[in-house]
């Protein structure tokens, strides 16, 4: 336990390098933070996204 995460010890390895932000091959608590935040915000807008097309397909038929 010394703080950071490197990729063997990350649950999804495909994700390391999207929270490795300055790229010393650990994740830190900060980075993971930061990194979660990312996901979070893409997802959200992911949802608004379609959530946008189905309200545009409703107003179309009202």
């Amino acid at each position: 336990m010394d703080g950071f995460l490197t990729k063997n010890e990350f649950t999804k390895p495909e994700l390391f390098n999207s929270f490795d932000s300055d790229r010393d091959g650990r994740v830190s608590l900060q980075e993971g933070k930061e990194g979660m935040a990312r996901i979070k915000k893409r997802k959200k807008e992911q949802k608004n996204k379609q959530r946008g097309g189905l309200r545009e397909i409703i107003d179309r038929l009202l």
